[in-house]
C-alpha cells in the first residue's frame, strides 16, 4: 500500500513498550499506523514522505488502525 504521511501523534508508551503514531492517507481515505519500539520512525519518514506499508488492520467503532 503506498501511503503519504499526514502527520505524527505524540510519542507515548505501552506496557514497556515505545509507540509511534502517524496518521497515513491514499486516495480512498485515511487512518493510523503504529508501529512498538521504532522510535526513528519520523526522523526515517517525515511528514508529507510517501511509503509502501503493509500490516493488520484493527477496525474498532472508532478509529482504523493499522499495527506494525
Amino acid at each position: 500500500l503506498c501511503v503519504k504521511i499526514v502527520k505524527y501523534s505524540k510519542p507515548s508508551s505501552y506496557s514497556n513498550s515505545k509507540i509511534t503514531i502517524a496518521t497515513i492517507q491514499d486516495q480512498s481515505g485515511s487512518c493510523e499506523a503504529i508501529w512498538f519500539n521504532q522510535s526513528h520512525i519520523p526522523k526515517v519518514f517525515p511528514v508529507n514522505s510517501q511509503i509502501f506499508i503493509s500490516g493488520k488492520v484493527h477496525l474498532n467503532p472508532q478509529k482504523k488502525r493499522l499495527k506494525f
